[in-house]
């Protein structure tokens, strides 16, 4: 073996130094050092490729994690920050965004809240209502499309996601090239407004953003292809936010199709949709954390909102009109939830198709039959879904849940979801949530429509929103600065008196009763004239508590008329009011009105007769004939011949005057006695062309008069009912009705003398104050609120899904049945605050005077209300949320004592939940959505869910733990309340409405 020559160098070397034998030796170690550091070398490579493997792997699973749960940057280092605008350099203005999550119905905010993080932690940081109510039909392009133009369907063209236009004899489909047409989108876009003036817009899908609408595009846009994943298209949006200032675009869209993909597919109550929701969050999260890396977090104006929800389908729960019509082959159903019939024949017998007839033939064939056809101008008008060519005459309305078509096998969905019924279904409501600088920060505000939506954008943008039909100023309350400051509409009319010389009537008008003698008449008249202007002033205090209504409709000639039981703006041009007003008290019971004494109506002395109808006129129709507007049975301060005059009739039907009487004979004194006292006022609708919008006046000849297509009632009381209409100082509640005025009942199927069914019919057609201006020329509430909170009232619809009370619980307190012990129980005893230290006795607040009632109510007005989390009677105070199922607490007032029961037992938590929704049930009880932090005042007016919104818990001593939806008040009467403990005190929780 040959060896180098400084290596035998260096052992000759060693020889020298060691000797021989002490050479050999140190060989011999040298050998085995060299050997151990090869091993040591190899070990610590292996530890060290080891050690790599570990790092990649933690890598590669944190990553992994990250892509389940994306929003953890945003959720635990920024989420809890002030959200005051912190825009970075380069950013003049912040940003908005608008995020459409496809299908999202508001009831997956509770029943799959444990799947949605970042959604959750929006809502509870930024602005949100428990749900958004879309526009009718509940379908995709129409609502996506009247979030952009603030437009009812029937105003922006887009009224299905089929549909024929007769004038241009042509076809839209989502899937034909008629959808890119910009002969369909009528309107203007958000996206178009904003380039107007001078923005730039970018849209990553949105319907109608790929069309060149009034002859433009976005700035930015794509064309629609739902092949490309969600990651990508928050890729590019936020490409383009990267853009220098100056090209990039100040307002954005993204559209995501899910959860409705895969609601259509499997069904609302899918595993898929569950994991369809994980989804979109998880991309919500990208983005929070791509925005939070990039500073703008606290700059972007974001909101996300969903256009529809999802119903569970079956054909088990569908109609089809080949069961009732035996020729179906001059007519096809655009199948679904909202049905159309439209003729076979186009465009030849689209308006000359006998709709009328196939409409009657298909009515009340069957007990409770689940379609209802209709002729879409006698449709409820808060559905808006009439004055368009593209909607068919004839329409099928469906219960909740039921779908309709010509066949079985035309059906689209037998399983899996879908949508498009009743907007005011609960399965059919969207979402809104807003975070940014623009909102206000954990707030909640009540149900609103999508129509809305556009103006508030516009405000957040800086822009002139275009015509539209939504209340601008009605959401100012989610804004943290508001930059359109409402203003009543002006009055356009002004009031000429009516006054009248002669207590003798210058002409009878044809009127006649055989009860009376002319003197008597000549007496009553010269009473109804002796009004001075002091105790008219009182009367308007009493009867015009919110102020007197306002014509706002041109070159209107009316007069306001005083009596003691009620006020009356007469028109000259209708011969009839324009409305009616009074305020009663709390009413048991209302003596029905004799027909004799109906008959004898007089000529009111103070109107020219010439601006009077006849008692009998020669009218057209012979069925046609007279109802009051004020009823006279319902007078208490004045005599009921003041109501007998021509100046309080209106044409009505035989069969609507049995509605309009069964309505204030039976239903109007149980609400009186449930809101202790209400505001009435009604009157006539006049709208033949079916545009929602007031008819002009039109004089048909002297003392004639048109017939009403409707007639409006609307009920107004104090929030907190221990104070009557006219003495009410704090928020107001209303529930107003437009009644269709026609001829029969075949559109509720009754006949014979049983009226019970109103009270679902009248709930069918309820309607917003703003309706009813709109289609009357009149404004409401001028006095008492601010503009802003009289819009909130105005644009509010209060949907009555839970029962109105029964005639045996209108005049008595809520009694349940005796409970088990441990569970919930409510009597009707006069309220106690209970005191719980040792020795105090407990004082009774009967016999309070009503200012010490209000400041005790003041007291304990303020409730912190909180996602998931306890409230307090003390505002501020906050504690964690959670609420064990085991440790269930309520208070309540029984048998003159207050009582705590508390059960710890899972089991019996149950039962006391049920044994709750049971009382919830029989007390028509009235929930509040979340409140997300805010502070309420006790009293204001929040809308009545349905089930399964109602789903509160009492848990832990002195505190009640919410769902994301409700706060309940347990009230019948005055003597009723639900409690709150805290602190060794009862908190008394009552007047919430």
């Amino acid at each position: 073996m040959e060896v180098s020559k400084g290596e035998e160098s260096g052992n000759e070397h060693r020889s020298s130094l060691f000797g021989p034998a002490e050479v050999e030796s140190q060989s011999r170690s040298t050998g085995r050092c060299r050997d151990l550091s090869k091993r040591s070398k190899i070990l610590i490579g292996v530890l060290l490729l080891a050690l790599l493997v570990l790092i990649l792997a933690l890598a590669l699973s944190r990553k992994g994690s990250n892509n389940e749960t994306d929003g953890t940057l945003w959720l635990q280092a920024f989420a809890d920050e002030a959200t005051q605008q912190q825009c970075p350099p380069g950013f003049s203005k912040p940003p908005l965004i608008l995020v459409s999550l496809d299908g999202f119905r508001a009831e997956y905010l509770t029943s799959r809240s444990s799947h949605l993080p970042v959604i959750n932690k929006l809502r509870e940081l930024g602005a949100t209502t428990p749900y958004m109510r879309p526009v009718y039909p509940t379908k995709t392009f129409p609502n996506h499309y009247s979030i952009v133009t603030g437009l009812y369907p029937e105003s922006h063209g887009i009224v299905d996601n089929k549909m024929y236009d007769v004038t241009h004899n042509a076809f839209f489909s989502l899937k034909s090239e008629e959808k890119s047409d910009p002969k369909w989108y009528q309107g203007e876009p958000l996206w178009i407004t904003a380039m107007h003036q001078k923005l730039k817009t970018g849209t990553f899908f949105w319907p109608g953003s790929d069309v060149k609408i009034n002859g433009s595009y976005p700035n930015f846009y794509k064309l629609y292809d739902r092949t490309i994943s969600f990651e990508d298209r928050v890729g590019t949006l936020l490409e383009w936010l990267s853009l220098p200032e100056g090209k990039r675009p100040d307002f954005y869209t993204l559209y995501l199709e899910e959860p409705d993909a895969s609601g259509h597919r499997y069904g609302p109550g899918s595993k898929e949709v569950t994991l369809a929701l994980e989804h979109v969050d998880r991309i919500l999260g990208i983005m929070m954390d791509s925005l939070t890396e990039k500073n703008l977090h606290h700059c972007v104006n974001l909101m996300i909102v969903s256009d529809h929800g999802m119903e569970e389908a079956s054909c088990d729960k569908a109609e089809y009109v080949s069961t009732y019509q035996e020729n179906t082959n001059d007519f096809n159903v655009i199948q679904g939830p909202a049905a159309r019939i439209r003729p076979a024949r186009l465009p030849d017998d689209y308006f000359s198709f006998d709709y009328t007839g196939l409409v009657k033939n298909l009515s009340c064939r069957v007990t409770n039959q689940s379609m209802r056809p209709y002729l879409k101008e006698n449709l409820p008008k808060r559905i808006h879904f009439a004055n368009n060519k593209r909607i068919e005459r004839g329409h099928l309305y469906m219960k909740e849940g039921w779908q309709a078509a010509r066949y079985r096998e035309e059906l689209k969905y037998c399983t899996g979801g879908f949508h498009g019924s009743d907007n005011l279904f609960t399965n059919m409501q969207a979402i809104f949530i807003g975070y940014g600088p623009g909102f206000k920060s954990k707030t909640v505000v009540p149900p609103f429509e999508n129509i809305e939506l556009y103006n508030i954008m516009c405000d957040l943008l800086g822009i002139r929103p275009s015509p539209n039909n939504g209340t601008h100023g009605s959401l100012n309350h989610l804004l943290s600065r508001p930059s359109h400051l409402p203003v009543h509409p002006a009055q356009l009319s002004h009031e000429t008196p009516c006054e009248a010389s002669d207590p003798v009537p210058t002409d009878d008008l044809r009127c006649t009763c055989t009860s009376q003698t002319k003197t008597q008449e000549t007496d009553m008249n010269r009473l109804l004239m002796t009004t001075n202007s002091s105790t008219k002033v009182l009367l308007r205090r009493l009867h015009h508590p919110f102020g007197t209504p306002r014509v706002v409709q041109p070159d209107a000639a009316f007069c306001l008329l005083h009596q003691s039981d009620y006020l009356s703006g007469y028109s000259r041009d209708r011969l009839m009011p324009l409305w009616v007003s009074y305020t009663l008290q709390p009413l048991t019971t209302v003596r029905p009105l004799s027909p004799e004494l109906e008959a004898c109506v007089r000529a009111d002395v103070r109107v020219p007769a010439a601006d009077s109808q006849l008692c009998f006129p020669d009218r057209e129709d012979p069925k046609l004939s007279y109802g009051l507007l004020h009823p006279p049975n319902l007078s208490s301060g004045g005599p009921e011949s003041d109501s007998l005059l021509t100046s309080n009739m209106a044409p009505m039907f035989p069969a609507f005057k049995d509605v309009w009487r069964h309505f204030h004979d039976v239903l109007l004194p149980k609400f009186s006695q449930q809101l202790n006292g209400v505001n009435v006022v009604s009157g006539p609708i006049f709208d033949d062309d079916f545009d929602g919008n007031v008819d002009a006046f039109i004089r048909v000849s002297r003392n004639e008069t048109l017939t009403p297509t409707h007639f409006f009632v609307i009920l107004t009381s104090c929030v907190n009912s221990a104070l009557s209409p006219s003495q009410c100082e704090g928020p107001l509640q209303t529930q107003s009705f437009i009644l269709p005025h026609r001829p029969d009942h075949t559109e509720s199927c009754a006949n014979g003398s049983d009226m019970s069914w109103v009270e679902e019919w009248l709930r069918f057609h309820i309607a917003r104050v703003r309706d009813i201006e709109l289609l009357t020329g009149l404004s409401f509430y001028h006095d008492r609120l601010s503009v802003e909170e009289t819009l909130q009232l105005k644009t509010f619809l209060l949907y009555i899904n839970l029962p109105l009370p029964h005639a045996d619980q209108s005049s008595r307190a809520l009694s349940p049945e005796p409970e088990e012990e441990g569970g919930l129980s409510l009597s009707s005893v006069k309220r106690r605050k209970r005191r719980r230290q040792a020795g105090i006795k407990r004082r009774s607040r009967e016999g309070r005077t009503d200012s010490e009632k209000r400041r005790q109510a003041e007291t304990d007005q303020r409730l912190l209300l909180k996602d998931g989390s306890r409230f307090s009677s003390r505002p501020g105070e906050r504690e964690s949320p959670g609420c064990p199922a085991e440790r269930q607490t309520a208070a309540y007032h029984r048998g003159g004592q207050d009582q705590e029961n508390e059960t710890r037992a899972p089991g019996a938590s149950q039962t006391r939940r049920q044994e709750f929704h049971a009382a919830v049930r029989r007390a028509d009880l009235r929930p509040l959505p979340e409140a997300s932090g805010k502070v309420l005042e006790l009293g204001r007016r929040l809308p009545r869910l349905q089930p399964p919104h109602l789903q509160p818990v009492s848990c832990g001593r002195g505190s009640v733990g919410l769902d994301v939806h409700s706060v309940l008040r347990l009230q019948r009467g005055e003597d009723q309340v639900w409690r709150l403990v805290r602190g060794g005190k009862v908190k008394e929780v009552s007047r919430l409405e």
